[in-house]
């Protein structure tokens, strides 16, 4: 009896959740955020390099580890 109580609550949140955001006003403040957010993005990756330079390991950590043939017994990743 509890599980059924317990999804019909699920039930009318849901439904109250699916009506409020279906509002125009919720739907332009949607709109905005992510557009803001899709747009903060493109700046920050316009000032980088292409992904096509940028090699696979990127911390020179990493690299080291990697050009020691994996060997290196202190190697920590992202300490430097």
């Amino acid at each position: 009896m509890a599980v059924f109580a317990w999804l019909a609550v699920y039930a009318i949140v849901l439904s109250t959740a699916g009506r409020l955001l279906r509002a125009r006003r919720a739907q332009r403040a949607i709109e905005a955020v992510s557009g803001t957010v899709l747009i903060g993005a493109g700046r920050a990756r316009s000032g980088r390099r292409p992904l096509g330079d940028q090699p696979f390991f990127a911390s020179a950590a990493a690299r080291r580890f990697i050009s020691s043939g994996g060997t290196s017994s202190l190697w920590v990743p992202m300490c430097q």
